[in-house]
């Protein structure tokens, strides 16, 4: 399957140059604050010594070679984007080369970023880690025992997880994490009771009817409808680390009020960042549809702490004893201001509601056009900058500034 976003994180600015031996990539942070983890998108298309059959690294300036790792997001065999995070001290640069290797010459970097669906076929708790995987039709709400592992996809870095509810419910959950160990692929094994506080943390996040981590839906005629129940839906894993994983979620069949829609929602998690970007993809009869995605709001102090932006990002933030641990628990959705039309808050109550409990966010949909979120996470016990609600409130706008100023990218 073939990837069908743009990234939104560092698509820089590439100038490119032939006639080189070695092609050297310069990345220059013109700010006056230092940048840390910056995640950095090389297309295939800026390299133009290419070794076929051999795969891309990149050295310092020392020689040595640093996590990177080359993707090939649409299945062909062929890398599409070389993927690294970088650390860049305020008003410098740095000066990276790329070579070109075999399987065997590359370094086992700390893998950092993980993501996976894990399936017990025959329900016998033998779960397998696979890379592809059609939802079966008559799987449209939690069953035991379970078919996946966590039920459905995780993705995580060395500092928080998620994971998607791979059924009717299609929630979005949060696992806190005090360890950087990977920790996704043994979450809800038998003996591993993840709402109880752990060696490695716990599930942070009390979901219910809400749309929880920033699940999905469609307002329409006054009405959210949750992206349930659908004829079919798919996973694939397109890209696992050590620096980013990316996996691919597709729905087709999504009746909504009489209306029928298709949905791809593709996920990123980057190394060394608490959050996940999520892009998303309607097609059907999209006109007027308004996709919607929100953060729960069902314990403890439900103020809303947003702002919109002069560099173009807006954000909604929480921050109260919402975690199942009755600690305190920030979130947040960051998203551009010309994709973002308002904020608004789901009913409390109502039996013929397919969300409440939500403080959610109106995401247009233009025909063809893509739209994205990131979604925010900060669990007190992750990082003592989270222990305020103004810790958090400055991790979220600190989040937004970046991603408004990226660093400078040259390719020669």
């Amino acid at each position: 399957m073939k990837t069908i976003f743009k990234s939104t994180i560092a698509i820089l600015i590439l100038q490119t140059f032939s006639g080189f031996a070695q092609q050297k990539i310069t990345i220059s942070n013109p700010y006056s604050a230092d940048r840390v983890d910056e995640q950095i998108v090389i297309k295939k298309s800026s390299i133009k010594k290419i070794s076929k059959g051999k795969t891309p690294v990149l050295l310092d300036e020392k020689g040595k070679q640093i996590p990177s790792q080359a993707d090939d997001l649409d299945g062909d065999g062929v890398w599409d984007e070389i993927s690294l995070v970088i650390n860049v001290a305020q008003k410098s640069k740095k000066t990276l080369t790329v070579k070109f290797v075999t399987q065997k010459e590359i370094t086992n970097h700390t893998r950092r970023a993980h993501a996976g669906l894990w399936l017990s076929e025959n329900r016998d708790n033998n779960f397998k880690l696979v890379k592809n995987e059609i939802r079966p039709k008559a799987y449209i709400a939690q069953s035991m025992p379970l078919r996946y592992l966590m039920e459905g996809p995780g993705w995580e870095n060395e500092l928080v997880a998620f994971r998607s509810y791979f059924d009717s419910r299609n929630g979005k959950d949060i696992f806190g994490k005090i360890t950087s160990d990977t920790v996704i692929g043994v979450i809800g094994r038998p003996g591993n009771d993840y709402h109880a506080f752990s060696t490695w943390g716990m599930d942070v996040l009390k979901v219910g009817k809400s749309l929880g981590a920033g699940a999905i839906a469609i307002l329409d005629g006054g009405k959210l409808y949750r992206l349930g129940q659908t004829d079919q839906a798919t996973y694939q894993l397109l890209a696992d680390g050590p620096c980013r994983s990316i996996i691919s979620l597709t729905y087709n069949g999504w009746e909504v009020n009489g209306k029928t829609y298709s949905l791809t929602e593709e996920i990123t998690i980057w190394a060394g960042k608490y959050w996940f970007e999520s892009n998303l993809l309607l097609k059907g009869n999209n006109e007027d549809a308004i996709l919607v995605t929100g953060i729960v709001n069902m314990k403890g102090d439900k103020k809303i702490y947003s702002e919109r932006n002069e560099n173009g990002f807006s954000h909604l933030a929480t921050y109260s004893s919402q975690s199942e641990n009755l600690d305190k628990l920030g979130m947040a959705l960051i998203i551009k201001n010309k994709k973002m039309e308002s904020f608004e808050v789901a009913p409390e109550e109502g039996k013929n509601d397919d969300v409440i409990k939500t403080n959610y966010v109106k995401l247009p949909v233009k025909k063809g056009k893509s739209t994205s979120f990131k979604f925010v996470s900060g669990w007190e016990k992750s990082n003592p900058l989270f222990t305020t609600k103004d810790g958090f409130v400055s991790y979220v706008k600190d989040q937004c500034k970046n991603l408004a100023e990226p660093l400078n990218i040259s390719v020669k």
